[in-house]
């Protein structure tokens, strides 16, 4: 659902959606953990100027879902 909410955001389309929700869920505790994630992926996306069709960088999403742990 969050990454429907950042596609809708900024007009894109996330290719490998799927394998970006498996990144998270694999790094997440809970729900916090990936609405933290999710508000870093979509940070990253606005500073980056993704624009259209995209595929995340895997690592990237990685990094995002290890950022807010403490």
């Amino acid at each position: 659902m969050q990454l429907l909410a950042i596609e809708m955001a900024y007009n894109i389309k996330i290719r490998n959606k799927d394998q970006v929700a498996r990144t998270l869920a694999a790094g997440s505790r809970d729900k916090s953990d990936v609405l933290m994630a999710c508000s870093f992926i979509s940070t990253w996306i606005a500073g980056n100027g993704i624009s259209g069709e995209t595929e995340l960088p895997l690592d990237i999403v990685a990094q995002c879902s290890q950022a807010g742990k403490k």
